[in-house]
């Protein structure tokens, strides 16, 4: 058996070398070969005659796809390769915005959403601003669709900032939310595996209302409620995810509220706190479908 994991080129923290590091460890431990690829040395393609270049991934029975390109990944996965996870997981949890459609009338609570419109060349802010205002009460939440580790999501406190940040992502896609006051600088982070809750933590930051531990958050051990497992496995299912992170707010009444779902969370620092080796379930499980696809059985 021979795998292969996918990073990102421009994108490569020390989270990510312990993500990639931890994984192949595991990976070494049960004999199976991995090679690590960056999605622009990888150089997927269609050639001359319309077919996908493919000659240096056949040797793969399949991809850990750590990175977030998405035409690589499709690629990929229409070659046949089994990937953890599919390019349509992927896509679906990158874009903030398509996650909440896909969550949609699902019966996961989430709050009030509002996508940016498209823009050609000029926005007429003025009555788009004032729907906003109407149906978001003060604060509220900007988040461009496309971030991690709590990046580019912005608190807006009035009429004045919420005119500039609209000036500065004009062009830019992005969502506009309610804000969960109950759950300032506080979340829920879940790892879940093969649609089962397989670590938790509660996430608290000491002055920021994200609780991401890249923007100094801290982390601790919680006894989950069930509810808050409910809704993280009925995300991973509803997306299709393999392996996931999903970040739960908590309401006024300690009600689950999903924040967003992230197809490679990171696991160095919920492992830590948890004492639980989410590398070795994730590459388990990943060898325990490749042995059974071999099979022509189903996990």
């Amino acid at each position: 058996m021979k795998g292969l994991i996918v990073i990102n080129a421009n994108g490569f923290s020390e989270e990510s070398f312990k993500q990639v590091s931890a994984l192949k460890s595991k990976f070494d431990e049960r004999s199976v070969a991995i090679d690590i690829r960056t999605n622009s040395d990888l150089l997927t393609y269609i050639d001359s005659d319309g077919n996908i270049f493919k000659d240096h991934l056949m040797k793969y029975d399949f991809v850990v796809y750590l990175d977030k390109d998405p035409y690589i990944a499709f690629l990929i996965q229409k070659l046949g390769i089994r990937m953890f996870n599919s390019a349509s997981s992927i896509y679906l949890c990158d874009d903030k915005m398509l996650t909440h459609i896909a969550l949609a009338n699902s019966n996961i609570k989430m709050p009030k959403t509002i996508a940016s419109p498209l823009v050609y060349d000029h926005f007429h802010e003025d009555d788009f601003k004032k729907k906003i205002m109407k149906e978001l009460a003060f604060p509220l939440i900007v988040k461009e669709v496309y971030g991690s580790l709590g990046l580019r999501v912005h608190l807006i406190n009035d009429e004045y900032e919420l005119d500039n940040i609209m000036k500065k992502l004009e062009r830019v896609p992005h969502i506009y939310q309610q804000f969960i006051k109950s759950s300032y600088g506080v979340d829920i982070r879940v790892i879940v595996i093969n649609h089962k809750v397989v670590v938790k933590m509660k996430r608290i930051a000491k002055d920021d209302f994200r609780s991401n531990i890249h923007l100094g958050g801290r982390g601790e051990k919680i006894d989950l409620d069930p509810r808050f497992s409910k809704m993280a496995i009925d995300a991973s299912k509803i997306l299709g995810l393999d392996y996931c992170g999903v970040d739960i707010l908590i309401g006024e009444e300690g009600e689950p509220i999903l924040c967003e779902v992230n197809s490679n969370a990171f696991f160095d620092h919920i492992s830590k706190i948890s004492g639980v080796d989410v590398a070795k379930t994730y590459v388990d499980y990943i060898i325990k479908c490749m042995n059974r696809k071999k099979k022509g059985t189903k996990l």
